[in-house]
């Protein structure tokens, strides 16, 4: 199944931030009173996988609320489902805010006093698209990943039996089948394609298309120039096209570098100490942890045209190359996105990721340096960098500096399923691929008896 990646943002009037502060909190402190934590919630939107919200701070900018959400399916039932679990809390936060443009009377309606109107057109009128979005288990979507969750479970409490393990592992296989079936029925169905054939081709469409169209930008004025001159040959307008190409990029290098040497970078940022310990205290509680950045970006027409395309080149690249959740050599991210907000102003991103955010940021930084470097080289404060890529992020001490004084804590995270890795994730689907078989040969099953 498809999952969509988004968040609704608005901005907040600076009076009434600490009231929406109070308003999440009090939403957090009563879906944590539940057994298990956020059972009602995660009963109630069962397409959802993860959620946060947080208002934002900001020394040039008014606050901001943003409630980021990963989820099966399209945008219109999973919003439904939200505002019939949280419609009265969602309604009093909206209240805090400021009506969005271009969606006054909307806005108006739905937190006007004693209204009932319906919330979900205003979350959906705000919201925003990310730039760049990552999936570590693409395709699975969260029932399914219960359920495999839970068959993991049941098959390793049998595998604890001495006298199983000393089978040999066909054998193994058919008795943990056999087992297992009369439980979980759905063994007996084939599993759902995790990236369908028309999936994969617009994902490739997408990609090609935008090498077409950025090629055809950098060829333009060469193009352009042979037609004043009067050239009509196609091996003429070719050659002129080429040397197009060739002056726009050695042209925007040049440009570029010049800005980069200029740009000033934030090497020590102050750090609020209060603001990292809260940080502190709401990370490592479970396998995974979440962060939210927004950062600024910086001013000129060349920025603003790189950053886009940046940004949309790496998230069209991310869908065809990292499908099976890597990342160079890393699977630690469940969810992650950039997205561009205030006007293209101001990048936002975040990422819900297995491990402690030292280990999450230094893996990165040892082994995707180039990609992070890509997406916020033009952030202001951001470490000083080379032709958009290099340097960078690669300065870790500088880097992790900048990035923790972009973070602010969210008022509110939920996971449907904190306690599983986006490896064990993997490791579930391929235990229950294997057994939803018949029988395994030799070789299959000696790989297969590597996941209990």
């Amino acid at each position: 199944m498809a999952q969509t990646v988004l968040s609704f943002v608005a901005e907040v009037a600076p009076p009434s931030a600490e009231r929406l502060i109070g308003l999440i909190g009090a939403l957090k402190a009563a879906e944590e009173a539940t057994t298990p934590k956020y059972d009602r919630l995660a009963r109630a939107v069962p397409l959802l996988h993860f959620m946060s919200m947080t208002v934002a701070g900001d020394d040039q900018y008014d606050p901001v609320f943003v409630l980021e959400a990963n989820f099966d399916g399209a945008p219109a039932p999973f919003w439904a489902l939200l505002e019939a679990a949280i419609g009265p809390q969602l309604r009093d936060m909206l209240r805090c805010a400021k009506p969005p443009p271009g969606a006054e009377a909307l806005f108006g309606s739905v937190t006007a006093p004693g209204s009932t109107a319906a919330i979900a057109p205003v979350l959906a009128a705000c919201t925003v698209r990310p730039a760049v979005f990552h999936q570590g288990n693409r395709g699975l979507d969260r029932g399914r990943i219960e359920r495999e969750g839970a068959l993991l479970a049941a098959a390793r409490v049998l595998a604890d039996d001495p006298a199983l393990r000393r089978l040999p592992t066909p054998a193994i296989h058919a008795t943990l089948r056999a087992a297992l079936a009369p439980n979980f029925a759905w063994l007996g169905d084939p599993p759902a394609t995790r990236i369908g054939g028309v999936e994969n081709l617009a994902d490739w469409a997408r990609l090609i298309a935008f090498g077409v169209v950025a090629l055809i930008g950098l060829a333009a004025p060469g193009a352009v120039l042979f037609a004043l001159l009067g050239g009509a040959s196609l091996g003429g307008l070719a050659v002129a096209a080429a040397l197009g190409v060739a002056a726009s990029v050695a042209g925007m290098a040049i440009w570029l570098r010049r800005l980069e040497k200029a740009d000033p970078s934030h090497d020590a940022p102050p750090v609020n100490l209060a603001d990292e310990a809260a940080m502190a205290r709401a990370e490592d509680r479970t396998v995974q942890n979440h962060m939210i950045s927004l950062v600024h970006v910086k001013p000129g027409i060349l920025r603003a045209v790189l950053i886009r395309a940046g940004l949309w080149g790496l998230g069209l690249y991310l869908r065809v190359a990292a499908r099976d959740g890597y990342l160079a050599s890393m699977r630690t991210i469940h969810f992650a996105h950039w997205a561009l907000v205030a006007n293209g102003g101001r990048l936002m991103f975040h990422s819900n990721y297995d491990a402690s955010w030292e280990a999450y940021l230094d893996d990165f930084i040892e082994k995707a340096n180039v990609g992070l470097t890509l997406a916020w080289t033009n952030a202001v404060g951001f470490p000083a960098t080379r032709f958009l890529i290099l340097d960078g992020a690669a300065r870790g001490g500088k880097f992790k500096a900048w990035a923790r004084h972009s973070m602010t804590e969210s008022q509110l995270w939920f996971s449907a399923y904190k306690t599983f890795t986006v490896n064990q994730i993997e490791r579930q689907t391929r235990l229950a691929k294997g057994l939803r078989r018949p029988a395994l040969s030799q070789k299959e099953a000696d790989t297969w008896v590597l996941d209990l």
